[in-house]
């Protein structure tokens, strides 16, 4: 695997840690809102280029971010 996307799972897993340490509400959504958009990333990173790819990443983005 590309290790920008080991870098970015890592960085999943902290944001994780973010949640469960905040008591704030606004946080946690506001943290889960970065951690849909670096999922949605990672399909781009990991395969190679096609439009079908960047669609799919595109939406993956909008449902989750």
């Amino acid at each position: 695997m590309n290790i920008f996307a080991d870098q970015l799972l890592v960085f999943v897993m902290l944001i994780n840690f973010l949640v469960l340490g905040s008591s704030r509400m606004t946080i946690a959504i506001r943290a889960v809102a970065v951690q849909g958009v670096v999922l949605g990333l990672l399909p781009g990173i990991i395969h190679h280029f096609s439009w079908h790819l960047v669609a799919i990443t595109v939406g993956i983005i909008l449902a989750k971010g």
